[in-house]
Order: C-alpha cells, then structure tokens, then sequence
C-alpha cells in the first residue's frame, strides 16, 4: 500500500512540473477556435473545424479525461450534423441549431449555394467520419475543457484511400 501511494505522489509532482496550472489556464484563455463550427473552403479544398467545451467539476485525473472524452465526442457529433445538414438540404432537422462560421463570418442560415459546393465534394458519410481528427485542447483545472476536432478533403481522401487498400489487401488474402 505504501508503494503505491508513492508511486503516485512521485507522478503527481512530475504532472505538475511539465503542467503548471497556469499554463492550463492561459492555454485556454488563447485558445484557437470558437466554440462552435468552421468551415473553411480555399483553393479547391475544405476544412470544417468543431469546438466545445465542457464544465469540469472537480480537479482529478479521472474527471478531466471524462470531460476531454465528452467534448471530443460532442464536436465530433456536431460534425455529423453540420454533414447532415449539408447534405440533406431540404429535410428540416429538429435538433438544437449549430453555430456555424463561413471562412471565419458568422453565419444564421448556410445558403444554398454552400450547400451545392460540398455536395459536389461527394465523399461518403463514413469517410468523413474515419478522417476527424482532434487538433487542439486545453484544460482549466476544476472549471473546463475544450476541445477542437477536424476533418478535411484531405484527411477524408486519405480514410478512402486507406479504407480501399485494406480491402484489396484482404480480398488478396482471402483468394491466393
């Protein structure tokens, strides 16, 4: 029991040397991104950025990582919206409205015209969701977590392009 005990202050005081709670803090309070969805579009290419944050009670190991989990997994769902919505311009979805950001302007309704240019990228569901990837986080201790996740028409051509391979090599596999 002794051993244990520490084993775990020694980590403790390593924690807190290579992270301050202060560099927590002003990682958070220079955070990159907005709360919220951008989508970016420039030479041909896309990138659509989702941020959230989340309330964290306590400060313990546990708690951030249960916070850390809940944020990534919201921005990656308010992903999945923002595709849905792109995609299915004319169904109403009923869910509570996104905030969304055009190349950096905030935008109430996303035109039509946004909506035809990514469709024409015509990528599956499934692959968009296989190239997110998280970018950025930041931690407050006790009070929040952030955390930015992004897929792009590069990252989703690369899941494609993964995902094909490892089927012709298991095809491969499965008839010598």
């Amino acid at each position: 029991m002794f051993r244990i005990n520490k084993i775990n202050l020694h980590l403790l005081v390593i924690f807190s040397i290579c992270f301050p709670l202060n560099s927590f803090a002003e990682s958070c309070k220079n955070y990159p991104e907005k709360i919220g969805i951008n989508y970016i579009e420039l030479n041909g290419k896309f990138k659509i950025i989702s941020s959230t944050e989340v309330a964290v009670e306590f400060n313990d190991q546990e708690t951030y990582l249960d916070a850390r989990q809940e944020a990534e997994d919201a921005a990656i769902v308010n992903i999945s919206r923002f595709i849905k919505m792109m995609t299915n311009a004319s169904k109403k979805d009923k869910t509570e409205p996104l905030k969304i950001r055009v190349n950096g302007l905030d935008k109430n309704k996303i035109n039509r015209k946004l909506k035809r240019t990514f469709k024409s990228y015509n990528f599956q569901t499934s692959s968009i969701l296989r190239g997110i990837t998280m970018t950025n986080n930041c931690y407050v201790p006790g009070e929040l977590v952030k955390v930015s996740v992004e897929v792009s028409s590069d990252s989703i051509r690369a899941a494609e392009k993964l995902e094909s391979e490892m089927k012709r090599s298991l095809s491969k596999e499965e008839n010598p």
